[in-house]
């Protein structure tokens, strides 16, 4: 019955009684004893209700700023987590900022079913929106998802590529991995720069040869690039001894030509010792 009047109070607009009547249905849910199924009845109520006028509540609750409002919206969603399929679009914009979390939350709980919008969001969103949706899908943990981060990587501007590449080592697993290495191609610096700080966090093993021979690199004729800062960092991640012996090599090398251009390099392994080995590092840190 409740349903029925939530429906016809949103089919007029009436949002004041809307939102009466289903915060009526939460007093109830949370009024809810040890089987839950106090809550379950509740759930099964608001299933009655379309869910695209759901959604327009909550995006009504959303604009108010009220307290009561965000109480409502954010209660809806973690009850009916499939109305946030019709708010993907609030990610990341102002008036979603209310009930970001809930809808973050919900969207995650929806899984792979959210993973259209998300997709969408990631290629034609606001650098905001972009930003929320590769937290969404990071958070998820799933292949599905770094699936979908990488394929828009490939199409995407370099800054967009970055902020993915901050966000992969959050899911460890292959795919991650070779999504980095695969942003090693890139024809900017500042991505490789990333690839390389994101396969330190990953701390893959399998990464560790291609890791170690841009950072040993040296040319008396170029000074050290960003990546190779980078790399050297990333290998400060590792406990492997071959990361550690590199490292060392690194921080004790003087070379007799460009010996000040290679200092920022010799510096950079010095402080990664320190990260990756702190007991042994510290004889070297004070002779150097």
């Amino acid at each position: 019955a409740i349903a029925v009047l939530i429906s016809r109070a949103l089919e007029a607009e009436n949002f004041e009684a809307a939102f009466e009547l289903i915060e009526s249905l939460f007093r109830e849910a949370n009024n809810d004893e040890e089987f839950g199924w106090r809550r379950a009845n509740v759930k099964s109520a608001l299933s009655g209700v379309d869910s695209v006028a759901l959604a327009t509540l909550v995006r009504e609750a959303a604009r108010a700023k009220t307290r009561r409002a965000a109480e409502v919206a954010s209660s809806t969603l973690m009850l009916v987590p499939q109305v946030a399929m019709g708010l993907t679009n609030l990610i990341g914009t102002p008036e979603g900022a209310e009930i970001a979390q809930p809808l973050r939350e919900s969207i995650r709980q929806l899984g792979h079913t959210a993973l259209a919008p998300l997709a969408k969001l990631l290629r034609e969103g606001s650098p905001a929106a972009r930003e929320g949706a590769l937290e969404i899908l990071v958070e998820s943990g799933r292949g599905w998802a770094v699936e979908e981060i990488a394929a828009a990587m490939k199409s995407a501007d370099p800054a967009f590529i970055i902020r993915a590449l901050n966000f992969l080592p959050r899911v460890r697993i292959p795919l991650s991995t070779e999504t980095c290495f695969w942003a090693l191609s890139s024809s900017f610096p500042e991505v490789r720069s990333a690839a390389y700080r994101a396969l330190g966090e990953l701390e893959d093993n399998s990464a560790l040869p291609q890791i170690m021979r841009t950072a040993a690199r040296h040319s008396a004729f170029r000074g050290p690039s960003i990546e190779q800062i980078a790399a050297v960092s990333a290998l400060g991640q590792f406990r492997e001894p071959e990361a550690v012996d590199c490292l060392k090599k690194i921080a004790v090398r003087r070379p007799l030509f460009a010996g000040a251009r290679y200092e920022p390099v010799r510096r950079a392994a010095q402080l990664a010792l320190e990260l990756a080995d702190p007991d042994r590092s510290a004889g070297l840190t004070k002779a150097a």
